[in-house]
């Protein structure tokens, strides 16, 4: 009779949210403004300035995203995390009232920053160091 194999390690329930949020919230944001690129275009007068809009939230996040990193090592990945979010929806909120392009723009900064802080606490729940540990890693 074959050996039972070790039953493999489950990723508790409360995690699966918060990890498809945060792995939501790039292609979102990336996205919802695609298809206002021409309103918005046309609503500032913009010309082609208004590509730094899609372009400033990926340059932001890929800047952002190793600092987070060792932010989280410092302050721990659950208030980076939450400061992400807070960041990110703050900044949604006050992005309708740009009064102009380069207002905008700095908005979609924030918003990759903001990003950027999100997926570290996933990341720390199934990474690296259960591995170092000898853990597996959980499946979904």
């Amino acid at each position: 009779m074959p050996q039972s194999a070790k039953p493999e390690p489950e990723l508790p329930g409360r995690f699966i949210t918060p990890i498809a949020f945060g792995t939501i919230l790039q292609p979102l944001n990336s996205s919802m403004i695609a298809v206002a690129l021409v309103g918005i275009r046309s609503h500032f007068d913009a010309g082609t300035s208004v590509t730094w809009l899609v372009s400033a939230l990926h340059l932001a996040t890929a800047v952002a995203a190793p600092a987070m990193g060792r932010i989280a090592d410092v302050l721990g990945p659950r208030r980076t995390s939450l400061a992400g979010l807070v960041l990110v929806g703050i900044t949604s909120v006050a992005a309708p009232f740009a009064p102009n392009i380069a207002a905008l723009v700095v908005c979609r900064v924030l918003i990759g920053i903001g990003t950027a802080a999100h997926p570290v606490r996933p990341a720390r729940l199934v990474g690296p160091d259960r591995l170092r540990r000898g853990e597996e890693m959980p499946r979904v």
